[in-house]
């Protein structure tokens, strides 16, 4: 009777510990932008960083255990005419000759009704900080899905990362707003 129970509770917390869920590896194509708004004067603008690497583990069983990873290339991204993308990419700005990447990784996911709010660090210019994404799938997705489209809503204050150039004509709110494709990896 006892090895019986054994055996059963054993199976019980097999069940119960096992983390062996559907889960997919997918990124976002390299070159891909993300656009971001950004205020001069108080007159909204848009710019684009430019995707460099990324890698996005989904847990479709256990969403809160996802991996979200995405690094841009500084160099490459602009702000959306050439004055201002030479003061942002400049050593005023984001520095990018001196800092040629910015990276993202996450550090909590939580899923609710399509939407994942993701805490991870920014690091932007070697200062890393935390920051909130919300992240809103559009359309129906499961594991087998080759790609994934959602929308990304993200704000923060450039001043945190030392970015610290043309305040206050430029504001401190870097708004990301977009729809990215996740594609999945083979």
């Amino acid at each position: 009777m006892s090895a019986i129970l054994c055996v059963i509770l054993t199976s019980l917390t097999s069940l119960l510990l096992c983390t062996n869920s559907i889960a997919g590896t997918y990124s976002l194509a390299v070159g891909e932008k993300l656009s971001f708004n950004y205020f001069v004067a108080g007159l909204p603008f848009q710019g684009e960083f430019m995707v460099s690497d990324s890698k996005f583990e989904l847990n479709f069983d256990y969403p809160e255990k996802s991996t979200f990873m995405v690094q841009f290339d500084i160099k490459q991204s602009n702000a959306g005419f050439l004055a201002a993308t030479k003061a942002m990419l400049g050593k005023r700005g984001l520095d990018a000759s001196q800092f040629p990447l910015a990276r993202f990784t996450s550090i909590n996911v939580v899923s609710e009704n399509e939407k994942f709010e993701i805490l991870g660090n920014l690091q932007i210019k070697n200062v890393s900080k935390p920051i909130k994404l919300i992240i809103t799938t559009l359309g129906e997705y499961n594991s087998g899905s080759d790609q994934i489209s959602f929308l990304i809503n993200a704000k923060f204050k450039r001043r945190e990362f030392n970015v610290n150039g043309y305040y206050p004509l430029v504001g401190d709110f870097i708004v990301l707003d977009d729809k990215m494709p996740l594609i999945r990896e083979r």
